[in-house]
């Protein structure tokens, strides 16, 4: 055994030795020096693991997101000068999210030049805006007779063709016999002119002004209001329908006894400024095209409608051709309150 005399001794030669005590010191300082430095790369190196597992979350939801995007439209660009085009139709968020279109693109396709304008349309999941007036005007160089299309960009990076509307994706049909579409021939046993269901609308009339699209079935009897239905030509000659001014909407109600009726004439809609078509006047449904017929204003009041379920009529009256034309289109049914607008 080590007497605690031999123990005293070694301490002090060891203190004594400054180049000896002086490499202990170091090396326990080099050790935390080496831990300090591994702690911060390993609390660094879980930070940068973090923030990218964040943009990889983020990049995923963006990249769902824009491929549940689905915003459809159905304008056409058309020549207002040599240097102005328009653009004028309808665009619709017909997805499950909000989108944002925020540039309009338009090309002329004979110099092969571009325009754009820049805009900031938010479309909340069904609803449907109308483009109209030159609001929606492009600056681009062009001569009469040139071709010219468009497209929209949103604010997740989606292009939207401008005619994308689901209701005119009707040529994937096959042809039956003698190259006339199957659907045209069907469409021909209960009238040329198709409807889409799902895009009846309903617009409160304020002063002159048309308020935003509503798509439930339901209105007041006491509401100063407009009607839309979109509507396409599927004749079988291919010619064009012009609807003239005897076209009406009209709804009938069966309860309470007494049936009563009210009707609401064909109208143009510009810049959200609505007008009855005069006794000369004529809408144009060109074939294979959709196009959104508006109706109204009118308020019915409770001397023209019931309260309950109405039975809503399309009478669509015209030439097609250089022959007369009628349809009947019976197929809405909706519910009238006595609320006011």
């Amino acid at each position: 055994m080590c007497s605690p005399w031999r123990f005293k001794k070694t301490r002090r030669k060891l203190i004594a030795n400054s180049r000896g005590f002086s490499s202990i010191v170091g090396a326990v300082f080099a050790v935390l020096v080496m831990i300090s430095l591994m702690s911060t790369v390993f609390v660094w190196s879980l930070s940068q693991n973090t923030l990218y597992n964040n943009t990889v979350t983020q990049t995923r939801q963006a990249d769902l997101d824009r491929s549940n995007e689905k915003v459809l439209a159905n304008v056409t660009c058309s020549r207002v000068d040599s240097s102005t085009v328009s653009v004028n139709g309808t665009v619709e968020n017909d997805g499950p999210l909000s989108a944002q279109i925020v540039t309009l693109w338009a090309l002329d396709a004979n110099t092969t030049t571009y325009g754009f304008k820049s805009l900031n349309i938010t479309l909340k999941p069904g609803n449907i805006t109308t483009l109209s007036g030159p609001t929606y005007n492009v600056p681009l160089a062009n001569s009469a007779g040139d071709s010219l299309s468009c497209w929209f960009i949103t604010g997740r990076g989606n292009p939207i063709s401008e005619k994308s509307v689901s209701s005119t994706i009707i040529n994937n049909y096959s042809n039956g016999t003698g190259g006339v579409p199957d659907y045209a021939r069907v469409s021909g046993g209960i009238g040329s002119i198709s409807m889409d269901f799902k895009a009846f609308r309903s617009y409160l009339l304020v002063g002159s002004v048309l308020q935003a699209p509503r798509a439930s079935f339901t209105f007041g009897y006491n509401e100063n209001v407009v009607f839309s239905v979109n509507v396409t030509n599927l004749d079988i000659t291919k010619n064009s329908i012009l609807l003239n001014q005897l076209s009406m909407l009209w709804i009938v109600t069966p309860q309470a006894g007494a049936i009563k009726g009210y009707g609401w004439n064909i109208a143009n809609v510009t810049n959200n400024i609505i007008a009855p078509l005069g006794p000369s006047d004529r809408m144009a449904l060109p074939y294979n095209m959709t196009t959104i017929v508006y109706f109204g204003p009118g308020k019915a009041g409770t001397n023209a409608l019931n309260v309950g379920g109405g039975a809503v009529n399309l009478l669509l009256i015209g030439t097609i051709g250089t022959a007369d034309y009628g349809q009947n289109l019976p197929f809405i049914g909706v519910t009238v309150t006595s609320a006011s607008g």
